[in-house]
């Protein structure tokens, strides 16, 4: 573990109650009433605990009152809580108190798991305020590994366990990291793997371990008495400048009866007790024999559990004399243990029930919620040992985040599940509204971080109200408000059917001017979704000398009957030339656009987009397309909210295309959670800065009508369908 600036530090915890140096008559109290005001500071002499500078505040510190009975009657979570709450003191009883302050779990081991503590009485007298001092000291055990050379050279990979009746922590041959237990003695089991591979196993007399000891374990091999194999283990008492030899040698391996200590379990009740789904840190039991002595002859595992019932595990069975196909069984559904058949001459051995532990599911059910596993030892001599465990799984927590407008889509939904067990396990379930059924969609997606899990729920129906929840293991937890899915929206004039021809008047020079009137074509009746640039080639009046007036002016787009289903839309470029060039390479060359929105009277966009609430995944439509000189033409679809773009879609690389084609073009959405407010379609005649364009060609538009003139590539479109997943 990394650290910046390290302090070593009891720490010293303020705890000021007006003291009887300063008492006054600061405050009117009621009769037989005194008061107290709290203030908290801390200090950074020297502690054994590792910590950070600036990583203790003492805003953060749980303060109590406590009264003579031993009742906390007062207590506030946080010093900042109880700043913002008493900071003009607390009047109390007049009476014998003692006052609390903690921070972190006096329970807890791990690697940064400190815990500091004080404590100190206090009298409050009528009539007056108190003040008080509290000295907070590191009130749990620092524990450091240290491995020796000849450990180091002798054996390939070894491993110290140091717990006691409340927790263990586990130093690997290349841990250096100091941790943290809460107070009780300390046991020490190592266990050794030499060259060939051979596991040796060993165990150290108790240690005492006191609220504020960093105690350091140098482990090492030594020769023992008799030529026999031995540890020594130095504790050094930081706090109390005291170093104290146990060694770890024959003397300590059992000499007669078979021995069982438990990790991980409570040493009284023989209990484990977790959140179901969570992997409960190390449960083991430990077997101990004299292999010299009295080598062991039976190890009897008996259990009464619902989860090996279901999957038909053996009740009882003797690891020392276990079939393959039960032995195979067991492994496979979590109990870890060593090959136990043949010539018994390791020291120890170890079943293993956290992967086992992990696999078990919460039950309301109380007898099939408790796993119950008996082990018997039994050595040559019939010496034996029991130990009676149970493993109870609790139930784990389940919640959804609250769910946002823009979380919910017209088939589908984006939520956020939270459990303190296996977030994997977690499921949404909906219930439509007016209903009583309770459902998981079929196709619902799921993604793991940290507790929590990520849900794509998929096949709602849209424009529908539905309720959520969140599930775990069977158990549902209460049901978020209810959300309405969108409404699955179309654009207007999709089909490209309601078409309005207007007039347009312009004056050209032939022999003189010439007034001349051409029809145009308008993309809507009534509900106006669809604007055109046909102004760009249609001005009021033109220079142009031209006998052939729709040379000079004509529309960029009209509707046809040649189309996929009734009308449709076609969109070609135009030059504005000379009739008597017939490769029309003067003039100004347009290409047509057809786009959802409104243009000005010189066919420049004035605004791009309609009003639009819907969220789809693939923008449909049918086409043909006509290239002059392998020109592609374009299209882009784009989903707003209010400026900002959060779906976009658009192709510039399709060519000649003969015949009526669908074309399919999934939105990529840049933000998921945003709602839409306004949709924008353009279509291209062609990709090119200046189009190609045919001379004197013949263009029929409406009902077959013929049209000769300078132009370019021709973009039929049709059937626009917006599709919702």
């Amino acid at each position: 573990m990394s650290k910046t600036k390290v302090f070593s530090m009891p720490l010293l915890l303020l705890v000021l109650l007006t003291a009887s140096c300063s008492r006054g008559e600061e405050a009117l109290f009621e009769p037989g009433m005194g008061g107290v005001r709290i203030d908290l500071a801390t200090e950074l002499p020297e502690t054994r605990a590792d910590v950070a500078e600036g990583s203790l505040n003492t805003d953060e510190f749980k303060v109590e009152l406590i009264n003579s009975s031993g009742v906390i009657f007062k207590r506030w979570e946080t010093f900042a809580e109880y700043k913002a709450q008493e900071n003009e003191g607390i009047h109390m009883n007049a009476g014998h108190y003692k006052v609390r302050a903690t921070y972190g779990d006096s329970t807890a081991s791990g690697w940064g798991a400190w815990f500091f503590m004080g404590e100190q009485e206090f009298d409050v007298k009528p009539q007056e305020m108190e003040e008080l001092s509290v000295v907070c000291k590191m009130a749990n055990v620092k524990v450091a590994v240290v491995y020796g050379e000849n450990l180091r050279a002798d054996y390939q990979d070894y491993t110290a366990t140091v717990s006691n009746s409340r927790g263990s922590l586990v130093f690997g041959k290349d841990c250096t990291e100091a941790g943290y237990l809460p107070v009780g003695t300390l046991s020490v089991n190592m266990e050794l793997t030499d060259v060939s591979g051979k596991k040796l196993y060993y165990r150290s007399a108790d240690v005492s371990a006191a609220a504020g000891d960093f105690i350091t374990l140098n482990l090492d091999t030594k020769a023992a008495p008799q030529g026999g194999m031995g540890l020594s283990l130095d504790v050094d008492y930081g706090t109390n400048d005291k170093t104290v030899e146990v060694g770890i040698s024959d003397l300590f391996l059992p000499a007669g009866e078979p021995e069982l200590s438990l990790t991980g379990f409570d040493t009284e009740t023989g209990q484990l007790s977790f959140v179901e789904g969570n992997n409960p840190g190390e449960a083991s039991a430990t077997v101990s024999w004299d292999p010299k002595a009295s080598p062991i002859k039976s190890l009897i595992l008996k259990t009464q559990s619902s989860y090996f019932e279901d999957y038909k595990l053996p009740a009882e069975v003797d690891l020392c004399n276990i079939s393959s196909s039960d032995k195979e069984l067991l492994l496979k559904y979590g109990l870890v243990f060593p090959e136990m058949s043949g010539e018994m001459t390791a020291a120890m051995a170890k079943i293993q029930f956290e992967d086992l532990a992990e696999k078990l599911e919460f039950t309301d059910d109380v007898e099939a919620n408790t796993h119950t596993f008996i082990i018997e030892v039994t050595d040559s001599k019939e010496h034996s040992a029991t130990k009676t465990l149970t493993i109870v799984p609790q139930q784990a927590s389940k919640s959804l985040s609250e769910i946002q407008p823009g979380n919910v889509w017209a088939r589908r939904a984006y939520l956020t599940l939270n459990t303190d067990g296996d977030p994997s396990k977690l499921t949404v379930q909906v219930k439509e509204s007016g209903t009583e059924l309770w459902y998981t969609p079929e196709g619902t997606e799921y993604s793991v971080s940290g507790k929590t899990s990520s849900a794509t729920v998929k096949g709602l129906k849209s424009n529908t109200k539905y309720a959520f929840r969140a599930v775990y293991n069977g158990f549902a937890a209460a049901e978020a408000p209810e959300m309405t899915t969108e409404t699955e929206l179309q654009v207007g004039n999709a089909g490209f059917d309601e078409w309005t021809t207007q007039t347009h008047s312009f004056v050209y020079n032939f022999l003189g001017k010439h007034e001349h009137n051409i029809d145009w074509d308008l993309p809507w009746t009534n509900d106006q979704w669809w604007a055109v640039n046909s102004k760009k080639t249609m001005p009021s009046s033109t220079s142009v000398v031209s006998n052939n007036w729709n040379w000079v002016r004509f529309p960029t787009v009209a509707y046809t009957t040649d189309a996929n289903d009734g009308k449709a839309a076609m969109i070609y470029s135009v030059n504005v030339g000379d009739w008597l060039t017939s490769t029309a390479s003067v003039g100004d060359r347009v290409a047509g656009e057809l786009f959802i929105g409104t243009a000005d009277d010189s066919g420049n966009h004035s605004s791009d987009g309609h009003d639009f609430g819907s969220r789809p995944d693939i923008l449909r439509f049918h086409f043909k397309y006509q290239s002059v000189n392998s020109e592609t033409f374009y299209v882009k679809v784009e989903l707003r909210s209010g400026n900002d773009v959060i779906a976009s879609a658009e192709r510039s690389d399709v060519g000649q295309t003969s015949s009526w084609t669908p074309m399919d073009m999934p939105l990529v959405y840049a933000d998921e959670m945003q709602k839409a407010t306004s949709i924008y379609i353009i279509f291209k005649s062609t990709t090119a800065e200046k189009p190609e364009v045919i001379g004197n060609y013949n263009l029929v538009i409406r009902d077959g009508k013929s049209e000769k003139g300078n132009f370019g590539s021709i973009l039929y479109v049709d059937d626009i369908e917006l599709i919702y997943e």
